[in-house]
């Protein structure tokens, strides 16, 4: 019987091939239409009359990641920018202005410099999350196994919201999860923003858990299983 861990890495391999299987003008093209539903989404959220600008956490894309480091360079978002860094088995966040900013780190992974100053955790209110894999209908999400997001989201405020990016190839209905496992308020691809939304603060912005998006994830694994036993009778 296929244990849970071999069955996460066997997605894992999967889930990645998938990505790398699009030619790389598939996966700038793709990087471009998510990045432009995500500036959309972002206007939508915070009008120019916003008191504070929001805090973004945000990150440098691995070669399977979509690229949003472009998003630096956008006048005008109203929001500011802070990228993580690896120290020992956790994520610290820092302020970045700038593509300039960011120096390959762990993992190989683009990140603030180590003199950088460190950004609270439950100051931030919106992380941008990559992933190898993302449930639709649970929120489940599939990193890369080391834990390093799952502890960092277990220290966000209640009210922050965790958004998912990804490519639609990426998307997987059952995704296995443990207890550890920080499930996603949405998830962002190039094609679709899950579960969809006019605003993307509807959620948190007073302090209050918008009930409706746990109501939204029930409803549809209830509908999955409905169509799922359909199909075995």
């Amino acid at each position: 019987m296929t244990s849970l861990r071999d069955r996460k890495s066997q997605l894992r391999r999967e889930l990645r091939g998938r990505v790398l299987a699009l030619s790389e003008p598939e996966r700038e093209a793709a990087s471009a239409s998510l990045r432009k539903r995500l500036v959309s989404l972002l206007a939508t959220g915070f009008p120019e009359s916003s008191e504070t600008r929001p805090l973004v956490a945000t990150f440098a894309g691995l070669r399977d990641e979509p690229d949003l480091v472009p998003l630096l360079a956008m006048p005008g978002l109203g929001v500011r920018w802070c990228f993580p860094r690896v120290r020992g088995g956790e994520l610290t966040f820092h302020p970045i202005a700038s593509q300039s900013d960011l120096a390959q780190g762990s993992f190989g992974i683009r990140e603030p410099g180590a003199t950088a100053p460190e950004i609270a955790i439950d100051s931030i209110d919106l992380f941008l999350v990559p992933g190898l894999g993302f449930d639709p209908v649970t929120g489940v999400r599939l990193g890369r196994g080391k834990g390093f997001y799952d502890r960092a989201l277990a220290l966000a405020r209640p009210d922050a919201e965790r958004l998912g990016i990804g490519f639609s190839c990426q998307l997987v209905e059952g995704l296995p999860a443990e207890s550890h496992d920080v499930p996603l308020s949405r998830v962002l691809t190039e094609e679709d923003l899950i579960p969809d939304s006019n605003n993307l603060w509807t959620i948190d912005r007073n302090g209050k858990r918008d009930s409706s998006l746990r109501l939204f994830f029930v409803m549809r694994a209830l509908a999955s299983r409905m169509l799922r036993s359909a199909s075995v009778r």
